[in-house]
Order: structure tokens, then C-alpha cells, then sequence
């Protein structure tokens, strides 16, 4: 692939330019589309995919630059102009990655209409409700999200949605892609992975609301007491409907995310054991241990010994390591398209003159003392959202977090540190898919771009 302007920005830029600015256009097919091709300000780029060409508004361009400035406290001039030269960039450079970073999301919507691909209304508010339920209470969430300068609905606009979208396309690939796969490779993996699985538990609860908590405590007696069962406390006390219809049933700790206490209780519980009133954000938990995973000392050597919940786990895992991956895919699509780039225009609010900056950058590095010299941790200054365990409140006021940025980096790379639905609280996760809904072979689009050329540039 031909790349006369290839940038890969790092650190703060890359993280929060993603996730941490309220972007005015990635919220939707329709929203993304419509503030992308806003021209009213010019046109920055024009991505060509096949007979299809889309003009990129140099307005989107400029607001996502503004709000990142602002996001990360570099609205004046000589704080943008030190953070750029002590990082290496440019007034073009960074425009040139934000046109990049767009060109990326029209590139995988457009693959994915071909492919008759979406994101339905109900897929994005159970992702929400997963990441939510990481916090420990909603003031919890609102400061993370407040942190990152987004709000609950930009949040499932520019980060869960384009993320799922891209989720979605990459199975949509595998599936066409995949090799049978066998019981001898899903038994490998679970031979991998038994240091995580072994000792992993299954747990039912019985949910009440936070009002409660007399009720609660009077039905925990009765079981306690033998004069009521778990199973039909369930049935006749529980407001959670979903885990409700199951039982109560909860799933594997190793495979579900759910709240810091809830995990807490459950390590504490032998088999058949009940636990004491447990209280979160949803309201009071009686939970109860229903089986605790012992893997056989020589390891298993067959299937028939690993629960389904893992044995469905390795071999979509497998399926994937045996298909093609979504970056080698996503590499081949994106080498037919072309990106045109046009100069930048001089009056945009983020073109300053570099050459002070520049030089007071070449002087440190040089070894030469400057009281004014940049202050080097502004490229740690943009932190992912802890999750789960150890995520308090004093993580969720520190400033300029981001939320969830994997998925959305303007170079089209992934941002480590984790999404927040990502990692589970207890930490343990069988190695390769992560039962989040993340890519079971980790493999992300890599910030393939299109075929770029500089309109008006050598």
C-alpha cells in the first residue's frame, strides 16, 4: 500500500482525541455520516471506496481538534504549541491523523452495509449496562464520564456503537473465513488455560430493591431456616427478570462482569453455601454458590470433563485463531481506497506558528535548562477509566480519563489499557477471547488506511 503521509500519533493525542473529545460525528450511520460530510467550512479530504466518494468536512476536522485541546487543557497557545513540538507534531500532522482516524470509520461502516452488517438499539444498551455495572454507583460513573468529557448518551454514540460495529464486522469476516475446528483444538485450549479455570465458581441470586432491605433480611432467615428454598425465594422474591427465568442463575465468575461486592460475597462461599444481605447500586443480593470448577489434577483430557460455558468459549476462540483475521482483511479492503487530502487552510484555530516551540524542544533536548520547558507527563495525562476492583473514586476523578478507547483511536490502533468491559473484576480471564464481546483473536484493523496523497503537496 502506498502511503506518501502516514502518521501514527501516540499518547495523550491518540487517546483522547478518540474518546475524550464530545465528537460531533461518529454517533451513528446517519449522524457519523451526516457531521462527516459537513462542508460548510471546506473540504479537508475525499475518501473514494470503489465507484462511492465522500467528502470529509474540514468543520469536524476542527471541532475534534478544539474539543481535544480543551478536553486535555491545551486551549492556549503556548501549551498546544510546547505539546506538539515536545511530541514531535504538527498543526498538519495532527489534522492529517484526525482526517485518517475518520477515513477509518467511513471505511468499516461502508464495509460493513456491504456485508448487510448493523448495531440494533438493545445490543448497545446491554454493552452500556455492562460498563456500568463495573462502577460502584451511578455518582461513580458520572465522575468517570464527566473525566472524559463525554456524556451517557455520547458515550453509547462515539464509543459502544462504532465499537460493537466493528465487533460485528469482524465476526461477519470470520464466519466467512473459518476452518472447521476440531474437539482436539478446543480441548488444547482448555489444557491452556486451567490455572484460570480451576476454581472458578457459578452463583444464583435473588435480587430485591434497595427499599427492600426488611424483606430481603426476612427471606434470608427462611432459607437460612430451612422453611424457604433458594430456588423458590427466587421465583417469588426476585426483581432481576433475566437471571429470574434461569433460576437466578448468574453464570461462571470467570466469564460474567458483575459488581465489586457481588464478586467479594462469592469468594467467600463454599458450594451450596448462602450469603449474607449483599448491597450495591441495584439494590440487595442473596447470593448462593452452585458449583465451584475443580479441573482434574493430570489436567483434562477430555471435553466431556469442561463445563459448556468454557467448552463454547475455546472453540469460538478457536474459530477464530483458524480464520482469516480481521486485520489481514480489513488491510486488503482498505488498499483499494483512496484518500485525497487537501492543504490545510491557515485560519483554522489550531495553527500556530511551530518555530518557537520547536526550538525551545530542540534546546532540551539538547540538555539546555528552561524554566519554561513542557512539562513531560502531559503525554500521561490521558488515563484509561479503571474497571471494576480497585476502581475508586479517587481513579474516576482523575482528570482527562477515557472511557472505553480501544476501537476508536484516530490511527485506527488500539489504545492499552483496557475498555471498560473489558478485564473482569477478579482478573482472571481464560487466555485469547475475552467473554465481553471483544475480538476472540485480539486482532484489530491495525490502522490500515487507505492509498493517501497530499493534494497540493509534494
Amino acid at each position: 500500500m502506498k502511503r506518501l503521509h502516514r502518521i501514527k500519533l501516540a499518547g495523550a493525542l491518540t487517546l483522547a482525541v478518540a474518546v475524550g473529545a464530545s465528537l460531533a460525528g461518529c454517533a451513528s450511520d446517519n449522524s457519523a455520516n451526516t457531521g462527516v460530510s459537513d462542508t460548510s467550512q471546506g473540504v479537508a479530504a475525499t475518501l473514494t471506496i470503489g465507484e462511492d466518494t465522500t467528502e470529509i468536512g474540514e468543520k469536524i476536522i476542527t471541532e475534534y481538534i478544539e474539543n481535544f485541546r480543551e478536553t486535555t487543557n491545551l486551549s492556549e497557545d503556548d501549551a498546544w504549541g510546547e505539546w506538539m513540538a515536545a511530541n514531535g507534531f504538527t498543526p498538519e500532522t495532527v489534522r492529517d491523523d484526525v482526517i485518517q482516524y475518520y477515513a477509518r470509520d467511513l471505511m468499516i461502516r461502508a464495509a460493513a452495509d456491504e456485508k448487510g452488517v448493523t448495531v440494533e438499539q438493545s445490543e448497545i444498551d446491554e454493552q452500556l449496562n455492562d460498563v456500568k455495572g463495573q462502577f460502584e454507583g451511578d455518582e461513580q460513573w458520572q465522575q468517570a464520564l464527566d473525566a472524559s468529557g463525554l456524556t451517557e448518551e455520547e458515550y453509547r454514540d462515539t464509543v459502544i456503537e462504532p465499537r460493537l460495529l466493528e465487533q460485528k464486522l469482524s465476526e461477519a469476516v470470520a464466519a466467512e473465513n473459518t476452518e472447521e475446528v476440531t474437539d482436539d483444538q478446543v480441548l488444547a485450549l482448555a489444557q491452556e488455560n486451567v490455572s484460570q479455570l480451576d476454581g472458578s465458581k457459578k452463583s444464583s441470586q435473588i435480587l430485591f430493591g434497595a427499599e427492600d432491605e426488611q424483606t430481603a433480611r426476612e427471606v434470608l432467615d427462611r432459607i437460612n431456616s430451612g422453611d424457604l428454598t433458594f430456588e423458590d425465594a427466587v421465583n417469588e422474591y426476585s426483581t432481576d427478570e433475566a437471571s429470574k427465568a434461569n433460576g437466578g442463575d448468574m453464570g461462571w465468575d470467570s466469564l460474567v462482569a458483575l459488581p465489586t461486592s457481588y464478586y467479594a460475597a462469592l469468594e467467600n462461599l463454599e458450594l451450596d453455601q448462602v450469603s449474607d444481605l449483599v448491597y450495591d447500586e441495584d439494590g440487595i443480593r442473596i447470593i448462593k454458590c452452585t458449583e465451584v470448577l475443580s479441573v482434574p489434577e493430570d489436567g483434562y483430557t477430555s471435553l466431556d470433563q469442561v463445563p459448556a460455558d468454557f467448552v463454547e468459549l475455546f472453540r469460538s476462540q478457536a474459530s477464530a485463531m483458524a480464520s482469516t483475521t480481521f486485520s489481514d482483511w480489513f488491510a486488503e479492503y482498505a488498499e483499494a481506497a483512496t484518500l485525497d487530502i487537501n492543504p490545510m487552510p491557515g485560519d483554522v484555530p489550531y495553527n500556530i506558528d511551530m518555530s518557537k516551540y520547536q526550538s525551545e524542544a530542540a534546546l532540551e533536548g539538547a540538555g539546555v535548562e528552561d524554566g519554561d520547558v513542557i512539562d513531560e507527563t502531559l503525554d500521561e495525562s490521558v488515563e484509561t477509566i479503571p474497571e471494576g476492583e480497585g476502581a475508586t473514586e479517587s481513579d474516576a476523578e482523575q482528570g482527562d480519563n477515557a472511557l472505553g478507547a480501544e476501537g476508536d483511536q484516530p490511527n485506527g490502533e488500539q489504545a492499552n489499557g483496557e475498555q471498560p468491559e473489558g478485564e473482569q473484576p477478579n482478573g482472571e480471564q481464560p487466555e485469547g477471547e475475552q467473554p465481553n464481546g471483544e475480538q476472540p483473536n485480539g486482532d484489530q484493523a491495525n490502522g490500515e488506511q487507505p492509498t493517501t496523497t497530499q493534494n497540493g503537496q509534494q
